[in-house]
């Protein structure tokens, strides 16, 4: 039944060693066709997995990723972020 999938789905999934300490309680799966994605946004600790396809994920380092760069990036589609991070100063990327 769906009412029984995300716990089944738990059941069957292994998180690497480096990610068993951290409080990872929330499944989310998540499909979609050929550039599609989410919208820029951050969160907290993580463990994301691509099971067919290719996906770019951008990363900054710890205490970076200021309020300007969220602002500028945060309502853009997931196939727009490659193009709308040039138009940002460097220093922004």
């Amino acid at each position: 039944s769906a009412a029984g999938a995300p716990s089944q789905l738990s059941a069957d999934i292994i998180l690497p060693e480096g990610f068993r300490q951290e409080r990872l309680d929330l499944l989310i799966f998540g499909a979609g066709p050929v550039n599609d994605g989410v919208m820029f946004h951050s969160h907290t600790a993580a463990w994301n997995a691509l099971i067919v396809g290719e996906k770019t994920w951008w990363f900054y380092p710890p205490g970076s990723f200021d309020s300007e760069t969220y602002k500028a990036l945060s309502m853009v589609p997931g196939c727009g972020i490659r193009s709308e991070l040039q138009r940002l100063p460097p220093l922004m990327r």
